[in-house]
C-alpha cells in the first residue's frame, strides 16, 4: 500500500522533470533567436547548376529573419590577414559550388509573385550566387618534399715528380689518406680518381717529403691552392670533373771535391753556407775527398777554402747545368746557384808548392863567384869550401807549379866557360844561352 509520503516524493520528482523539460524548450527557443536563421554549406566540387533550383518559381523568395541582428556578417566571412578572403559573387568557370540553405521561420515571409508559403518552411535550394574565392597571402610556397638530388662530381689528383722516379708521396684530407708516385711501376699510380662525390668543398694536402719541394700546385677549375700549406681547396660543383696536379721537384744537390797535387794526406778546411767541414785527397778513410749536400732548396750558397802553407789553390771550377755557379781563386770561394732538381759539382784543386835548388860545381873548386838571374831573382854562388861568405847552392822553396828560368851570367872574362848544365827532373838546359828552363810540378823539388 502506497503511503502519503511516497506519493509526495513521486509528485516532487514529476514536478522537477516537467520543470527541466520546460527549461530545455526555453533554451532552444532562445538559441534559435540568437543565431542566424540560415547556414551555408558549400560543396566546392558540385556540378549542380545554381540557376536550376528556382527555374520554375514565380518571383523571388525573400526570407526575413526574426531579429535584424541575425543579419550580422558571420565570422567566417570576415577577412583576417593573412587568411585568404572569401567573397561571394559571380561564379568562375573553375568553381561553381552548390549552396544549401536551411532555415525555419515562424512569421509569414514576404513573397514576390504568386506563391503560397506555409509559416514553417524547410527548403533546400541551389543559390544563384556562387562565392568567388579571392586569396591574398604572404606565406611562402610549400616546396615538394621529393626535391631531386643534384648529380655528383669527380675529383682527380695527379702527382708529377721531376725527375720521374719511384719516390712515394702521401696525401690526406677530405678524400682520405692515399699515396702516389711517378714511375712506370703499376703497384702505385701517379693518378687517383674519386667519382660520385656530392657537390661541396674538399681539401687535399700533400705530406712533406725529404729531398723534394712542392714546386707547383693547380686545379683545372681554378679552385684555390696554397704552396705554403701544400693544400688544394676544391669547390666541386654538380656534375663537374676537377683535376688538381701536385708538381714535386727534387731539391738541388751540391758536391764539393778536393783534388790535391800530388795526392797527399794533408787536410783542407772549408766554411760557408753549407757549414764547416774537412777534406783530404788520400786513401785514408778518416776524411773523404768529396762531400755531398743533398736536399738543398733553391738559392745561392758559398763555400770557401782556408789558406794552407805549402799548398796553393791552383784551380777552382763549378759544373752547373745552367752555368749559374762560379769560382774565384783570389777569394778562394765558390758561389753556387742552386735550382730545383739541379746537381752541381765544385772542385777545389790544391797544388803542393815545390822547390828549385841551383848548385854550382866549378872544376877545380875555386873561390870564383858566379852570378845568376831569371825567374828566381838574382843570386851569386861559388864553389870554395873554405869560403863561408857564399854557398855553392841556393834553394828556392814554396814555389807554385809552373815554368821557371835560371840563367848563369857569362864568366868568360874571368877565364871560365860553361861545360855542363842538367836538371834532376829532366828539364832542359841550354849551354849556348847558359839557361835552364825548369817545369816545376806540384810538390816537386828540382835541382
Amino acid at each position: 500500500m502506497i503511503s502519503d509520503r511516497d506519493l509526495r516524493e513521486w509528485g516532487l520528482l514529476l514536478l522537477l522533470l516537467l520543470l527541466g523539460i520546460l527549461l530545455m524548450f526555453a533554451a532552444g527557443q532562445l538559441a534559435i533567436r540568437l543565431t542566424p536563421a540560415w547556414q551555408v554549406e558549400a560543396d566546392m566540387g558540385s556540378n549542380i547548376n545554381p540557376d536550376e533550383g528556382y527555374a520554375n518559381a514565380e518571383g523571388t523568395l525573400v526570407f526575413e529573419p526574426l531579429d535584424p541582428a541575425i543579419m550580422t556578417q558571420p565570422a567566417w566571412a570576415i577577412t583576417p590577414s593573412p587568411t585568404p578572403v572569401l567573397v561571394l559573387g559571380t561564379p568562375t568557370p573553375e568553381m561553381s559550388p552548390t549552396v544549401t540553405v536551411t532555415g525555419t521561420t515562424t512569421p509569414t515571409p514576404t513573397v514576390t509573385g504568386t506563391t503560397t508559403v506555409s509559416p514553417t518552411i524547410t527548403r533546400t535550394a541551389t543559390s544563384t550566387a556562387s562565392p568567388t574565392a579571392t586569396s591574398t597571402t604572404s606565406n611562402p610556397p610549400i616546396l615538394p618534399t621529393n626535391t631531386p638530388v643534384p648529380p655528383p662530381g669527380t675529383i682527380v689528383i695527379v702527382m708529377d715528380s721531376l725527375p720521374s722516379g719511384p719516390q712515394d708521396f702521401s696525401f690526406l684530407g677530405s678524400l682520405g689518406d692515399f699515396a702516389l708516385d711517378d714511375d712506370s711501376n703499376p703497384t702505385l699510380p701517379n693518378t687517383r680518381t674519386f667519382p660520385n662525390l656530392p657537390p661541396g668543398t674538399y681539401t687535399v694536402i700533400e705530406g712533406l717529403q725529404a729531398g723534394w719541394t712542392l714546386a707547383g700546385l693547380s686545379c683545372s677549375d681554378g679552385s684555390p691552392v696554397n704552396l705554403g700549406s701544400r693544400a688544394a681547396t676544391i669547390h666541386l660543383a654538380s656534375n663537374e670533373i676537377v683535376t688538381c696536379t701536385f708538381i714535386n721537384a727534387s731539391q738541388g744537390t751540391v758536391t764539393i771535391m778536393k783534388d790535391s797535387l800530388p795526392d797527399d794526406p794533408q787536410n783542407f778546411t772549408f766554411s760557408g753556407s753549407l757549414g764547416a767541414f774537412t777534406l783530404d785527397d788520400d786513401a785514408n778513410p778518416n776524411y773523404d775527398n768529396a762531400l755531398i749536400f743533398a736536399g738543398l732548396l733553391p738559392g745561392t750558397y758559398t763555400v770557401s777554402e782556408g789558406n794552407l802553407p805549402g799548398w796553393t789553390l791552383t784551380n777552382l771550377t763549378c759544373t752547373d747545368p745552367d752555368g749559374g755557379s762560379s769560382g774565384d781563386l783570389g777569394t778562394r770561394t765558390a758561389t753556387i746557384d742552386v735550382d730545383l732538381n739541379e746537381t752541381i759539382l765544385c772542385i777545389f784543386t790544391n797544388s803542393e808548392r815545390g822547390s828549385i835548388t841551383i848548385l854550382k860545381d866549378s872544376q877545380p873548386d875555386d873561390p870564383q863567384d858566379f852570378t845568376f838571374s831569371g825567374s828566381l831573382n838574382a843570386f851569386t854562388l861559388d864553389d870554395d869550401p873554405g869560403d863561408s861568405t857564399l854557398d855553392h847552392l841556393h834553394t828556392f822553396g814554396g814555389l807554385v807549379p809552373g815554368v821557371y828560368t835560371v840563367r848563369e851570367n857569362d864568366p868568360a872574362a874571368a877565364g871560365w866557360y860553361l861545360s855542363g848544365l842538367s836538371c834532376s827532373d829532366g828539364s832542359p838546359g841550354d849551354l849556348g844561352t847558359r839557361t835552364a828552363s825548369i817545369t816545376l810540378d806540384p810538390g816537386e823539388h828540382v835541382t
